[in-house]
């Protein structure tokens, strides 16, 4: 019987294995798609959440987005994207550096065409889910004039905005004040925290629930007594929700801010909560 040298199979073997190894190293830049799920460990969709304000025709701003829940399984690049439904897209592109429960953010491209609830669904590795949109129409305002109904009383008159922004980046505040009409005895006033870094009014939704924005709506009489309030510091009692729905061209130019405003306040003479009802401004930036 033939002898065969082991030393000399064993080091074939050794350099073998040492060859393979070098072939499945990691090259840097050398890139890996993603996996993982959309769902929990009980096959239930991970929580999405839409932040922003939606209005028909108005192409969505930097403060629309949703954020979907992913547990990534798999490290790497990743692309997710939803059906076109009612003429917007959502999408986002990165790459996960870590594994485990992540979000990201899906950020919309078109305009919506018709308003009501719009349903879009999204895929990610072998698991699929959805979520919905709810769409307004842009509300008919009169160029430089406020609105709104409480107390059985409808409010209105002339309006002007200003944005005042912070020179240390930290945002922002974009003011809307006026009176009614024939009188400046009574006046509105509302104030909207702009993020950091942004030096524009952008569209969302912006309430008067929240310490950390400070948004405020006062109504006045005689500059003195206030009729209705809503501001953080009642967020226990009231809660006032102010959207700026977007933006539209003057008849003489100029671009107009446009926005909704309605919930509940408190009423000073009787400190209890009141409605606002259809509650609409339109001011110039």
């Amino acid at each position: 019987m033939k002898k065969v040298n082991l030393s000399w199979f064993g080091a074939f073997l050794f350099f073998s294995t040492l060859l393979f190894a070098a072939c499945k190293k990691d090259h840097p830049g050398e890139t890996y798609t993603a996996t993982g799920t959309l769902h929990d460990w009980k096959g239930n969709c991970l929580p999405d959440i839409a932040h922003g304000a939606w209005y028909v025709g108005l192409a969505p701003g930097d403060s629309n987005y949703v954020e979907v829940g992913i547990y990534v399984e798999k490290m790497g690049t990743y692309r997710i994207a939803t059906d076109r439904q009612n003429g917007v897209q959502f999408a986002d592109s990165g790459s996960f550096i870590a594994t485990g429960y992540q979000s990201v953010r899906l950020k919309p491209a078109g305009a919506f065409i018709h308003p009501g609830t719009t349903d879009f669904s999204i895929s990610f590795g072998h698991t699929i889910c959805g979520f919905s949109i709810n769409v307004d129409t842009v509300p008919v305002v009169t160029i430089n004039r406020w609105k709104f109904t409480a107390g059985g009383h409808t409010y209105e008159g002339p309006a002007t905005g200003n944005l005042l922004v912070y020179t240390d980046g930290s945002g922002g505040e974009f003011d809307i004040n006026g009176h009614v009409d024939n009188s400046t005895d009574t006046a509105i006033s509302i104030g909207l925290r702009m993020p950091p870094h942004v030096d524009t009014v952008l569209p969302g939704i912006y309430p008067t629930g929240d310490p950390a924005t400070n948004n405020y709506f006062f109504l006045e009489a005689s500059h003195t007594s206030v009729i209705y309030r809503a501001n953080p510091l009642l967020a226990d009692k009231v809660l006032l929700t102010i959207r700026i729905a977007g933006f539209t061209t003057a008849p003489g130019g100029g671009r107009q801010v446009i926005g909704t405003f309605s919930g509940t306040a408190l009423e000073d003479a009787t400190g209890e909560p009141v409605e606002i009802r259809d509650g609409t401004f339109s001011v110039a930036q």
